[in-house]
């Protein structure tokens, strides 16, 4: 190779290596220009959320100070003529001096809605005693007439105030009634809330099995922390756990397993039927599932 050959493959040569050098510093720089960008960005974001939640803690004051009622709490207190005695008391933010304020309610699906008066305990406390359906769902509002007619939005009556016992069904397994009987078992969970009043709450619940319009079987459902109730079925023990869970949340639970051994016919219809202390009965169907707002 000739010297000039080799001069300008060291000079081309040189010439990359430069080329590489400036390409990194370049590559560094925009790395650190995206990451200074990043970091703006991110300070612009917590700046922005700052002022929204401040923007919105200064709304909520301002609309709680300017709210008709600072407090409505409701609480059940006895049973009358399969009715719930159940109490209003409101806590208002101010009230003008001939103020007279009331509270009207209606259950859902009703056009006609019950006026109440609320009488003046002490201060800005006023209360009163409506009687409900422990079956109906409730709407209310809260009224003050005089110079100026002010109310609050329609809200719900809290339901476990003054209602029975809420349920829901829990199916632990697959149940197909056209498989074979032999080796099936299914655990059936009834979940329930706990409420105010003694005459609210389950008395007992059963399972009642049918084939066709012939009732084959009733069980009683137990509770979930019957170790016997437990024993039966494996599927069951692995969802103790999570069961006590529930009912230390407020919750409780009454179980039950089928054994379809037992059967020498093909189960198509299986019912859980609930009584309270009041001596309400209601009945569901489970399987086939029936889908309903409400039990």
């Amino acid at each position: 190779m000739k010297i000039q050959e080799k001069i300008l493959v060291i000079l081309i040569s040189v010439l990359l290596v430069m080329q590489i050098i400036q390409f990194n510093k370049i590559n560094r720089l925009n790395n650190d220009l995206n990451a200074r960008i990043n970091e703006v960005k991110s300070t612009v974001y917590s700046i922005q959320s700052g002022v929204s939640s401040g923007i919105y803690s200064i709304r909520n004051v301002i609309e709680t100070e300017n709210a008709l009622t600072k407090t409505v709490q409701w609480y059940g207190y006895n049973m009358q003529n399969g009715k719930v005695n159940t109490g209003c008391e409101v806590n208002f933010n101010k009230l003008e001096k001939d103020a007279a304020p009331y509270v009207v309610y209606r259950h859902r699906g009703s056009i006609q809605w019950t006026k109440k008066e609320l009488i003046h305990n002490e201060g800005l406390n006023y209360t009163a005693d409506l009687l409900l359906d422990p079956i109906l769902d409730y709407e209310y509002q809260i009224f003050v007439s005089g110079e100026i007619q002010q109310g609050t939005n329609t809200q719900y009556i809290p339901k476990n105030v003054y209602g029975y016992s809420e349920t829901y069904t829990e199916i632990l397994g697959h149940y197909d009634h056209r498989q074979d009987n032999s080796k099936r078992r299914l655990t059936i969970q009834l979940h329930y809330s706990t409420g105010t009043l003694d005459e609210l709450q389950i008395k007992n619940a059963e399972i009642l099995l049918f084939s066709g319009d012939e009732q084959l079987d009733t069980l009683e459902m137990g509770s979930i922390e019957d170790e016997s109730n437990r024993a039966i079925n494996e599927i069951a023990v692995k969802h103790y756990e999570y069961a006590t869970e529930i009912v230390k949340s407020g919750r409780d639970i009454l179980s039950s397993t089928i054994d379809f051994s037992k059967y020498n016919k093909n189960i198509d219809k299986i019912i859980i039927n609930t009584t309270y202390n009041d001596g309400y009965n209601i009945q569901k169907q489970i399987y086939p599932e029936v889908f309903s707002d409400k039990w």
